[in-house]
């Protein structure tokens, strides 16, 4: 396993995952999240947008979840994408609702909780821009911060 990582220069190198970790903030180092790095043999699905999507289901209809992240007609599958024609070990998940209202779908297709949304999406969207993260982390700690001082100063 780790020949094949293993760079071709002739000398001894580092896995890419380690190499990657190395030159983190370089601008010729891989980006992996930690789908890729969890499980390489795993199909990683397109991510279509960073947010849930927001759809009215009705009881009792059968609704076909598009796995990939290509469909046009997102979340849903459109017949033309990779889940409908399952190639690449993508399939469409069927989703039936109990009942009736506006429901929440995962838009990065790797919630846990698939198809429906529990904020995996934010997660994915802080792998891949990581600055932002740490952005939004330091403010919403910074004001948690500030709100609690208020509240328990004597």
């Amino acid at each position: 396993m780790l020949s094949s990582a293993v760079q071709k220069s002739g000398r001894r190198a580092l896995p890419n995952t380690v190499a990657a970790t190395r030159g983190l903030f370089a601008a010729s180092a891989p980006r992996f999240t930690w789908t890729e790095i969890w499980w390489e043999h795993d199909p990683t699905p397109k991510v279509a947008q960073y947010r849930p999507y927001v759809c009215t289901v009705e009881s009792g209809k059968v609704y076909w979840w598009c796995a990939c992240g290509e469909s046009k007609t997102q979340p849903w599958v459109d017949g033309h994408c990779k889940c409908s024609r399952r190639e690449g070990g993508f399939r469409p998940r069927r989703w039936e609702p109990e009942h009736s209202g506006v429901r929440l779908f995962c838009g990065c297709k790797s919630c846990f909780s698939s198809p429906t949304w529990n904020g995996g999406c934010f997660t994915k969207w802080m792998q891949s821009n990581p600055a932002g993260g740490m952005v939004y982390c330091f403010v919403a700690a910074f004001c948690f911060g500030t709100v609690t001082s208020w509240w328990f100063h004597p």
